[in-house]
């Protein structure tokens, strides 16, 4: 009977160990950033000058994921190409991805990161998509000089709710 009782104690004890030991590891999983953004460009500008925006991106995961970006402003853009970018990021590979454009006018800009599913942009099409943090976003004031006309809030798919 001794032996039954100390055998139960012990299951007990092992249970509550490896609860902790889950619960340890789920919360260290959930601290790494999925997609990490800085958006660069010089803060004020002449108008009708060109202006080169640099988006870095990192990750912490340690697989491979695709990600689409794309530039917004709260204005349009002059710009002769596609304001969207697809890359592979990885861990140990962050990517600069760089767009440039002409100021007219005082505008906010926008740059999305999403992680998706797409074939032929990571080697071996090894990637994934997390299910947390698959979003990311960061927006950014540019004030052109000459602009004599106030800045109101983003007017073209941003709104006041998005930032």
């Amino acid at each position: 009977m001794h032996s039954v009782q100390l055998l139960s104690r012990a299951s007990a004890a092992i249970l509550v160990l490896i609860l902790c030991l889950q619960l340890g590891t789920n919360s260290a999983q959930n601290n790494r950033e999925t997609i990490e953004m800085e958006l660069s460009f010089p803060e004020t500008v002449e108008a009708e000058e060109g202006v080169t925006a640099k988006l870095n991106l990192k990750t912490q995961l340690k697989e491979c994921m695709v990600v689409e970006t794309q530039l917004k402003g709260s204005r349009p853009m002059d710009t002769s190409f596609d304001l969207k970018q697809t890359v592979c990021l990885c861990n140990d590979y962050p990517r600069n991805l760089y767009w440039d454009f002409i100021a007219e006018r005082t505008m906010y800009i926008e740059a999305h990161a999403d992680a998706i599913a797409e074939l032929g942009i990571c080697p071996d099409n090894k990637a994934v998509v997390p299910i947390v943090g698959k979003h990311n976003f960061v927006l950014k004031k540019l004030t052109v000089t000459d602009d004599e006309q106030s800045t109101s809030m983003p007017s073209n798919g941003l709104s006041s709710k998005d930032i």
